[in-house]
C-alpha cells in the first residue's frame, strides 16, 4: 500500500469514491452538510497525501483520520471499532484493495 503510487485527483474514481463513502458526490441535491463533511474528508486527505505520499496508504489514513477527528460522534473510538465510521473503513479497504487488484499491485 505503501510503494504504489495513485492518481490524487479529488476528481479520481478511486480518490472521490472512497469519499463518496462519507459525502456522496453523486447525490443531486447538495446540502450545507454534505458540503461541511466533503471538505473536511478532503482536507484529511490531502494532508495525509502531503504526508504519507500519494498512496493507498495515504488514502486510507485520509479516510480514519476524518472518521476519528471530525465526525463529532461522542465515542470515537467504539464508532470506529462497531459503528458507522467502522462500516465505511471496511467500505474504503474494499475499495481500495479492488483498485489494487485491478492495477496488479496485488494478485
Amino acid at each position: 500500500m505503501q510503494r504504489h503510487s495513485i492518481d490524487i485527483s479529488l476528481q479520481g474514481e478511486l480518490v472521490s469514491g472512497v469519499m463518496d463513502l462519507v459525502a456522496n458526490s453523486k447525490n443531486k441535491r447538495k446540502t450545507a452538510i454534505y458540503h461541511e463533511r466533503r471538505g473536511l474528508v478532503e482536507e484529511c486527505v490531502l494532508t495525509e497525501f502531503n504526508e504519507k505520499g500519494d498512496t493507498y496508504y495515504g488514502l486510507f489514513n485520509g479516510i480514519t483520520n476524518y472518521l476519528t477527528h471530525h465526525t463529532g460522534s461522542e465515542d470515537s473510538v467504539m464508532d470506529n471499532i462497531a459503528g458507522n465510521s467502522s462500516d465505511i473503513s471496511k467500505n474504503a479497504v474494499q475499495l481500495i484493495i479492488k483498485h489494487m487488484k485491478e492495477n496488479q499491485c496485488l494478485n
